[in-house]
């Protein structure tokens, strides 16, 4: 089993589990719940994982990406590291 760090609103894993799953268990450690459509209606995980790839040349990639999942912003970084926060509500 991995180790899986959260940390207010990131999550940090000390494994290489594909991101999808790491998406998935940072929203669910912060709203508790499965009730969200899957990832892949929202975003390509092979894309994803294919984004921050090591190069050719075995150079880490830097960058991020972020996009809209089960009511949060999600901000996935080279690094693998998660940021998850609720979307603000514009009345």
């Amino acid at each position: 089993m991995e180790d899986t760090i959260i940390e207010s609103n990131t999550c940090h894993t000390s494994t290489d589990p594909p991101l999808s799953v790491l998406i998935r268990e940072a929203i669910v450690a912060r709203t508790e719940t499965t009730d969200c459509e899957p990832l892949y209606d929202v975003i390509d995980p092979d894309a994803l994982e294919a984004l921050f790839a090591s190069t050719q040349r075995d150079t880490d990639r830097t960058g991020s990406v972020t996009f809209q999942y089960c009511g949060y912003q999600v901000t996935v970084f080279s690094d693998r590291t998660i940021d998850i926060d609720p979307l603000r509500v514009v009345e």
